[in-house]
């Protein structure tokens, strides 16, 4: 199996973290596994959680979109995926607020992560600093060759000057 890129749009929100569990949230209710989803059966079904032990409370508890940390079900279940992580959005559980301008700006500390998109990328590749949703969706993909395997980066859309959606686009699997 090889990375999977991948992009969600959510709902702008001032806690981007937020925005994040939104959309992680929406992916494991979905059971998606973005474009892995030919090879890989989806690792969020029942019978999968059964072959890995996780049921009962803390399985429902996963499924109401428990936080990650090393008892949870998610946690165990990335973990027990090994190198291929899930090739989705869920693959990453955080927010680093240190922004990006190139792929070199991340390193090995930032898998799991997602990090803004600077102010010069954004202008370098939407021609804006306020750009809109069909700005970026025109440059999605370059925002997303920014990330290392495991990372994502967001972008916020906007509408009339105010900010109305964030990107999240990224990189994961093995």
């Amino acid at each position: 199996m090889s990375a999977s890129g991948w992009q969600h749009w959510t709902r702008y929100q001032r806690d981007i973290q937020q925005a994040l569990e939104v959309v992680r949230k929406t992916v494991m209710d979905a059971g998606a596994t973005g474009a892995a989803a030919d090879t890989k059966e989806s690792p969020f079904t029942e019978d999968v959680a059964k072959m890995h032990d996780f049921t009962g409370p803390d399985f429902d508890a996963f499924l109401n979109g428990t936080t990650v940390d090393a008892q949870d079900p998610l946690f165990r279940l990335l973990n027990a995926e090994g190198a291929d992580a899930t090739g989705t959005i869920l693959d990453v559980t955080r927010i680093k607020p240190e922004p990006v301008n190139q792929e070199s700006d991340f390193d090995m500390n930032d898998m799991g992560v997602i990090r803004p998109a600077s102010v010069a990328l954004i202008q370098r590749l939407t021609g804006s600093t306020q750009p809109s949703r069909v700005q970026i969706e025109d440059v999605a993909n370059q925002f997303a060759t920014t990330c290392i395997r495991n990372t994502g980066i967001y972008v916020i859309a906007y509408l009339d000057g105010t900010p109305a959606e964030i990107l999240f686009a990224g990189v994961s699997g093995d």
